[in-house]
């Protein structure tokens, strides 16, 4: 199954128009990239992120990427922590406050390792702070716990809406060495989205998990769980997959999508045009 490439930079499509798409992790490569993909098909983007300058950055590029500022809508920036019960409840209410409705959430937060001592070497299992441990889980999981579950009550309301958690494929699918931490939260997210699918189709709402390969960023390259990576994906690439599943019918659904560049593909992978790469993002 193919899919098709990201529009040219400044396209502008329709399939989103006017439909309000949350995106956490805004402030990163895949959830920029995603918040810019979403603004070229029409949609009101809601930037959700800790980091309030690369949020303002975000809304540059979304600003930036669509072909005329009359199309644009004014993304809606909110500083907030996934990890933040108070937080999350912020974010639903100025989205129900601003616009009505939630059409769309799409999870693009996470963290490999919680330490910024740029170590190229995470620790061995034996020897895993408890600190490390529970903000890795506290950010992949509990964020994603958080932010599902503050948007649920406007979709049920509505009768609709479609989350697209996004898990990753080294981490989500098999255990990695040293990634102890990473693996358990990216699995959890699968579980944890398989269970609110089952809870949730009957309001008529969709949740699906992407699982892609390592993404281009800089965060891969100072730990050593890219290592041996073949081919990395540009963010864009896997945007332009996402809005692709934001963009299909209500009627039917995908649980899991694994998502691998050219020459790495999977069983039931999703392939993707990507370039080699020394950076790389692990989702």
């Amino acid at each position: 199954m193919g899919i098709a490439g990201p529009q040219a930079p400044g396209a502008t499509g329709t399939r989103l128009e006017g439909e309000v798409v949350v995106v956490t992790g805004a402030s990163g490569s895949l959830g920029r990239a995603i918040c810019v993909a979403a603004a070229q098909e029409g949609a009101q983007v809601v930037a959700v992120a800790r980091d309030r300058s690369r949020l303002e950055e975000t809304g540059d590029r979304v600003r930036l990427g669509v072909d005329s500022p009359a199309r644009c809508r004014e993304p809606l920036l909110l500083g907030l922590d996934v990890r933040s019960e108070a937080d999350m409840r912020t974010m639903a209410v100025a989205v129900e406050e601003r616009f009505g409705r939630a059409d769309a959430l799409v999870t693009a937060h996470g963290i490999g390792t919680a330490g910024s001592d740029g170590r190229a070497v995470p620790h061995a299992f034996s020897r895993l702070p408890l600190p490390e441990w529970s903000a890795v889980i506290d950010t992949n999981l509990k964020g994603v716990f958080l932010s599902n579950r503050a948007v649920l009550p406007m979709m049920v309301r509505q009768g609709r809406g479609r989350i697209v958690n996004i898990s990753s494929a080294r981490g989500g699918l098999h255990g990695q060495a040293f990634g102890a931490a990473y693996c358990a939260s990216k699995f959890g997210v699968r579980g944890l989205s398989e269970a609110l699918a089952e809870e949730v189709r009957r309001h008529g709402i969709r949740v699906e998990v992407l699982l892609p390969e390592a993404v281009e960023s800089a965060l891969i390259a100072r730990t050593s769980l890219g290592a041996g990576r073949r081919r990395s994906l540009p963010p864009e690439r896997v945007a332009a997959v996402t809005v692709w599943h934001l963009c299909q019918a209500g009627d039917a659904t995908m649980p899991e999508t694994l998502i691998a560049a050219l020459g790495v593909c999977c069983n039931a992978a999703v392939t993707v045009e990507g370039d080699e790469s020394e950076r790389g993002e692990r989702r």
